[in-house]
């Protein structure tokens, strides 16, 4: 389910849950081991450019957090949290950035960029983007990141959704990603690749 927590007033369907709070998602979170991350911004720059949502979540509960909803304290809690958890991520060296300007630095990851590159052994014609290795492990095509044109300050549903679903099967893709990476023997070698991101 997609949990968003926001102050802008705006109608939503019921694929969104409108009425949960942060301290909804704090104890929930809280209790995972495995933590999928993500976030929406308003450009590649951590220095430069906003923040405008963090995704946090597996895959049965997705918390589309606005950022602008968080104060300093709720800063302190999500960085206790995170900062004590497995982060999955795609890509997670560019929400690390975005995370440390506001004081949280993620200690123990798993980046299924990082991963998937390192069993195709650098190989650039295998797409490594989070649609192709949605489609690869999951196949259930949710992840389409043709269209970006929704993504701004304004939470529309359409933003919602597309940040939920970038979290949702990671942890699934982790884990045959784990299994991939045995099997090939380079666990050592993707492991020193995270403690570097």
């Amino acid at each position: 389910m997609i949990h968003l927590i926001t102050q802008q007033k705006r109608f939503f369907t019921d694929l969104i849950d409108t009425q949960s709070s942060l301290q909804d998602c704090f104890e929930y979170i809280s209790k995972l081991k495995y933590i999928s991350l993500d976030s929406e911004t308003s450009g590649l720059r951590c220095h430069t450019h906003k923040l405008y949502s963090i995704q946090v979540g597996d895959k049965h509960n997705q918390w589309f957090i606005d950022w602008n909803v968080m104060t300093k304290s709720d800063i302190l809690k999500l960085k206790t949290i995170l900062e004590s958890k497995i982060i999955i991520g795609q890509g997670l060296k560019f929400d690390m950035g975005f995370l440390m300007k506001q004081g949280i630095y993620l200690k123990r990851i798993w980046d299924t960029y990082l991963a998937e590159f390192k069993i195709y052994h650098g190989d650039h014609l295998i797409k490594c983007n989070l649609e192709a290795i949605n489609d690869r492990y999951i196949g259930d095509g949710s992840i389409k990141k043709s269209d970006r044109s929704h993504i701004g300050a304004n939470m529309t549903e359409a933003f919602v959704v597309y940040g939920a679903y970038d979290i949702k099967n990671l942890e699934d893709i982790m884990w045959l990603q784990r299994k991939k990476i045995k099997e090939l023997d380079i666990m050592r070698a993707v492991m020193l690749e995270m403690a570097f991101c």
